[in-house]
């Protein structure tokens, strides 16, 4: 429901935190959201929050519930990663050509391949951004950041694919 700023408080954060540990984990329903996601969104909070004070001037500074307020902090996790027999499995996977599965199993190796580009610049990938000497040159858009990655052969087997004449 809406809220007012007026009712944006230490004692509201206190509570709005207890409120999100006790919400279920989409990708695991028999768990409550992991501290980091509820740091997460505290961060956007608060992003907001700087934002009605800073920009939008809806908010005086010194009523700002975060300055008030004692938060979570994230915890450090580890992230799992392919080994190379993993990937090789993957690689040798025998599907159908043309099906979903196929398809992404090739965008799948062609961003491992190209260090891990995402998959929102994946998506904005075209065929010039290809130059001459088979490098890929594309500005991140998260970022900003201009990069320029060699082409190797497997990621150009891939690229052979998809090619078409005058697309």
């Amino acid at each position: 429901q809406d809220i007012l700023f007026s009712e944006l408080t230490p004692s509201f954060l206190s509570k709005f935190e207890t409120y999100l540990h006790t919400l279920r984990n989409e990708r695991n329903p028999e768990a409550t959201l992991h501290p980091n996601t509820i740091v997460v969104t505290f961060n956007i909070f608060k992003a907001i929050i700087n934002r009605a004070i800073n920009i939008e001037k809806l908010l005086k500074p010194d009523k700002n519930p975060f300055l008030g307020y004692e938060r979570s902090t994230e915890i450090k996790t580890t992230k799992e990663k392919l080994n190379e027999a993993e990937i090789r499995l993957i690689e040798e996977l025998s599907l159908p050509e043309g099906t979903l599965i196929w398809h992404c199993r090739n965008y799948f190796l062609f961003s491992f391949y190209l260090a891990g580009i995402r998959a929102g610049d994946l998506i904005q990938l075209r065929w010039n951004n290809i130059n001459s000497e088979n490098r890929l040159e594309y500005r991140m858009g998260k970022t900003m950041k201009d990069r320029n990655i060699k082409l190797h052969q497997k990621p150009l087997d891939i690229l052979k694919l998809y090619y078409r004449e005058g697309s």
